[in-house]
């Protein structure tokens, strides 16, 4: 370092912006020491980033970086505050732009070195890694303080609209000329714009839903959900949503032919597999595209399925599975309201207010029952609906009044729905009128 310091002496500071010091000379002295003695002690040459018998990419990746902007900063140290803050600055983003990025790049371009199926964690950390240490560097540096006066001067309420006008141009105009030249920006564009991104959306046009041993293999969301916060750069995340869409929809055809028969075995692998394929988009995607995928996919199958709900006649050997399978998908946010009350009111409460009333008749018919004993077994089957139904939190076995409470606040909406829905008001409203008639006796009202 003080050898360094000594070269620059000989030249006065006109002589050194001739010569491209900082630019070419300086980076051509450092690099052999680079090339040395930090890569080899941290990476071989010959083994993967992505090897798992070597040791952890991701630290591997932080430590040079941080090796590289120690050794900088000494060079730098005899410079003058605002000279050494511009030359370190330059002096790291062409070291870590020549012998990190590289490094960084050609293993995420590697077919062989990484396979984005199936080495998602492992491409995360590194790239993470890489990111983490330029930002922490460039926060050191002050990179950041342009960014945080505009949000400042943004976070003023302004009456006038030309004044907004005037600082987001002003920002834009900086950010041009000075932002687009920061190492974070140039790893955004060298690794994930130019080489993750693409080799991501390749593999997403290649790929097809295959299932084994019951499972779909490499779901799109184990190794696309995770890229999608770093993919907020140009417009990236805008361009793979589409294409996911596609892929979604395509996925739950094969499924539809996979999963073709109606046998409750069948039909439930084909509801969970559905289910699973939907559900980790449901934040991401806009709500009445995944609302839309469900209707068209698992809806009609729904219907048939939950048509052929028992209905039993003692409530407490009731079946509720297809019916909370209805609820769940409400309650998950992967069925719309209009689909739901469909399918509540058009499948299961039509079904069960028959059944109720084929019952009472048949009751009234046979005079020679007990007729308390037929009217509490009526009752009991109303009342076991329509709590099931309509207030849940009141079959709940645990009599502290705190936890009730705590459930009560905590009621799916799928519950919520049913209560305020007037045609399901209907129903038990009608079998409150069939149970009058039953202990009335009137053949005629029932």
């Amino acid at each position: 370092m003080t050898q360094l310091a000594s070269l620059e002496e000989l030249f006065s500071v006109q002589e050194l912006r001739d010569i491209q010091y900082d630019g070419m000379i300086l980076p051509s002295l450092v690099s052999p020491f680079i090339e040395c003695y930090y890569l080899p002690t941290y990476w071989n040459e010959k083994a993967s980033l992505f090897d798992e018998k070597e040791e952890s990419s991701s630290h591997v990746c932080r430590e040079i970086v941080t090796h590289i902007c120690h050794l900088v900063k000494c060079i730098c140290s005899h410079a003058k505050d605002k000279e050494q803050h511009e030359r370190t600055q330059t002096l790291i983003y062409t070291l870590v732009t020549q012998h990190v990025v590289p490094r960084v790049k050609h293993a995420f371009q590697s077919t062989l070195s990484w396979d984005p199926l199936v080495q998602v964690e492992d491409g995360l950390r590194l790239y993470e890694s890489l990111i983490d240490s330029v930002k922490e560097n460039e926060n050191d540096m002050g990179v950041d303080d342009d960014v945080k006066e505009e949000e400042g001067l943004f976070g003023v309420q302004h009456d006038d609209e030309d004044v907004i006008m005037e600082l987001q141009a002003a920002a834009a105009a900086r950010n041009q000329t000075s932002n687009t030249k920061t190492l974070m920006n140039l790893v955004k564009e060298e690794i994930m714009f130019d080489v993750i991104y693409p080799r991501l959306y390749r593999t997403l046009h290649e790929w097809k839903p295959i299932i084994s041993q019951t499972q779909l293999q490499h779901p799109l969301h184990t190794w696309i959900v995770p890229w999608l916060p770093h993919l907020n750069h140009r417009s990236m995340l805008q361009t793979l949503l589409p294409d996911v869409q596609r892929k979604i929809k395509s996925t739950l055809t094969f499924l539809a032919r996979r999963y073709k028969n109606d046998d409750d075995d069948d039909i439930m692998d084909y509801f969970q597999q559905t289910k699973s394929v939907i559900q980790p988009w449901r934040m991401i995607l806009d709500t009445q595209i995944i609302y839309n995928l469900v209707s068209k996919s698992m809806v009609p199958r729904l219907g048939r399925f939950v048509s052929k709900m028992n209905i039993s006649i003692s409530g407490k050997k009731q079946d509720w599975s297809r019916l909370d399978l209805v609820c769940e998908l409400l309650d998950i946010g992967l069925l719309s309201q209009f689909d739901f009350i469909s399918l509540v009111e058009g499948e299961v409460m039509s079904h069960w207010a028959d059944t109720m009333h084929e019952w009472i008749s048949c009751k009234m018919e046979k005079k020679k029952e007990d007729e308390g004993e037929v009217v509490n077994d009526v009752v009991d089957f109303y009342i076991a609906w329509r709590t099931r139904l309509m207030h849940p939190h009141s079959t709940l076995s645990n009599n502290n009044p705190l936890y009730v409470q705590q459930r009560q606040h905590q009621q799916p909406v799928s519950w919520l729905v049913l209560q305020k829905d007037e045609t399901i008001c209907r129903h038990f409203h009608a079998a409150l009128l069939m149970i009058q008639a039953l202990i009335e006796k009137d053949e005629d009202a029932l």
